[in-house]
């Protein structure tokens, strides 16, 4: 059973095909203004490198976020195009969980950026927003999905993981074969924030 995951919430995006939990081949990128279809040229250049084609997909897994709000968006413009087109079932996996697999820690918060010099914290299927410069206060450990936040955060207690397709894909493996997974129309990225707010609230402080 084959399989295409997506990252496109968080850089550096990434796009894997699999078969079954066994991972093929995996493509990372990094957005350019000027060179917006990267993804689709991913998925090509791994549908050639191994004679695929949607045909054999079986399903689609995605980040739906919290992430990047432009990233979200180019990656479920492609997976609703393709459910569409391919009536393929979609599997989504949050930021959280992808970090969640890679990490054998006990005592850790995961942190995103939440826009308006903020941040998500998670711990326990719990959501929080404090302030970044609050962070170095933190004794827990912080795990960053996200190198440039991680950069400034002063906190000797800090990890950076980058999130790879593949863990997206063996996770929405999972979830397939347990028959969380919804169709093309009902897909949405998580936003824990809406973008107008953050647009809102610079432009009041201008």
């Amino acid at each position: 059973m084959y399989s295409l995951a997506i990252n496109t919430s968080i850089e550096p995006y990434s796009v894997a095909v699999l078969q079954n939990e066994k991972i093929l081949s995996e493509v990372n990128w990094y957005y350019s203004y000027f060179q917006k279809n990267d993804h689709f040229y991913a998925i090509d250049y791994l549908f050639k490198t191994y004679n695929l084609d949607f045909k054999k997909i079986m399903f689609i897994s995605i980040v739906n976020g919290p992430g990047s709000f432009t990233g979200l968006r180019i990656g479920f413009s492609v997976v609703k195009t393709l459910g569409f087109l391919y009536n393929l079932p979609i599997t989504t996996i949050t930021t959280f969980e992808a970090i969640s697999n890679l990490v054998e820690l006990k005592d850790y918060y995961i942190v995103i950026n939440a826009g308006l010099k903020e941040v998500f914290i998670y711990k326990n299927d719990n959501v929080e927003i404090d302030k970044i410069e609050n962070l170095k206060k933190y004794n827990e450990i912080l795990i960053f999905p996200e190198f440039n936040l991680y950069q400034k955060v002063l906190n000797k207690k800090k990890i950076y993981l980058k999130i790879d397709a593949s863990i997206v894909g063996r996770i929405g493996l999972i979830k397939f074969k347990e028959g969380k997974f919804e169709d093309y129309k009902k897909v949405l990225p998580l936003y824990l924030r809406e973008i107008e707010s953050i647009f809102k609230k610079y432009n009041e402080e201008e």
